[in-house]
């Protein structure tokens, strides 16, 4: 499946040269106060399905309103995911999930997940995947650079 992850500027530039961090909270997680919101997630990259998004069309900044967000292209390639809804028994599924798992929470939930063999989980309502290991994630370099460039060229009309 072809997916985004969207990111401001220089933290897309730190995951071209160096890959994803996993060991990283995201950066519009923590910036925005959403973190307590986000507790329950498994460790690994966010990611969401990309239903024809345009690189030249720069995505709002994660949170600053004043300047504007890159996109992160590629392909997904999960074998085995745990998929989910939004809504699990009435719970917000990374809740539901971590409370199926006893609590556990970031990289213990994500290895209690690969153990019963899952590499990553689709939410299939939201269209939300996270995956487990960066290699799962193949990033595609020339779309991903259309992004990177239109950014430049808004930055420096701005």
């Amino acid at each position: 499946m072809n997916a985004l992850h969207r990111t401001d500027f220089n933290a897309g530039m730190e995951i071209m040269r160096t890959g994803f961090n996993l060991n990283k909270f995201g950066s519009a997680t923590k910036k925005t106060g959403q973190g307590d919101y986000f507790k329950y997630h498994a460790r690994g990259i966010f990611l969401s399905e990309d239903w024809g998004a345009n690189p030249k069309e720069l995505p709002p900044h994660p949170w600053d309103h004043r300047d504007r967000g890159v996109y992160i292209f590629g392909a997904v390639n999960l074998q085995k995911p745990l998929t989910l809804n939004t809504q699990m028994e009435g719970v917000f599924y990374q809740k539901w999930l971590s409370d199926k798992y006893g609590g556990k929470t970031k990289a213990t939930l994500t290895t209690a997940l690969q153990q019963e063999g899952y590499d990553g989980i689709f939410v299939q309502d939201a269209g939300e995947v996270t995956v487990f290991r960066p290699d799962s994630f193949i990033i595609d370099k020339n779309k991903t650079a259309e992004s990177f460039e239109a950014y430049q060229a808004w930055k420096s009309s701005a």
